[in-house]
């Protein structure tokens, strides 16, 4: 079975439910900050075009992470503008830290699982999980 989703909304998706506590444009990327913990939430979203030369747009990102006395850091997906980010970042000495992989199955309402919650906030089993 062949099935096609829209993997910039899928992570777009990912970035509005994880979001970070602070966050800035980089043109017409996302640059997030949380004071550690998520990786995510504290990395530049580049999902969409950094309106910017590339360049010029990682040197903003990185001289902003440098103001906060943290260690810059880029979500790279399939999804990523440029495409070639991954191979820019790699050319400046930046290497693959934790892959992650986005996955994705079609479910109609009734398809749920009995043992998936859906649920608006976090939980604190959930938070323990995560936190372990």
């Amino acid at each position: 079975m062949n099935l096609s989703f829209d993997l910039l909304a899928i992570e777009r998706a990912g970035v509005k439910a994880w979001p970070a506590i602070e966050t800035a444009p980089v043109g017409g990327w996302l640059w997030r900050y949380s004071q550690g913990g998520s990786q995510r939430a504290n990395s530049v979203s580049a999902l969409a075009d950094p309106a910017m030369d590339t360049e010029r747009a990682i040197d903003e990102a990185e001289r902003m992470y440098a103001a906060k006395g943290a260690i810059p850091r880029f979500q790279i997906t399939d999804a990523a503008v440029p495409a070639d980010l991954d191979q820019r970042l790699a050319r400046r000495g930046y290497q693959i830290n934790d892959p992650c992989t986005t996955l994705a199955v079609a479910l109609s309402a009734g398809e749920i699982p009995g043992d998936v919650e859906i649920a608006d906030r976090v939980t604190p089993d959930w938070f323990d999980a995560y936190a372990s």
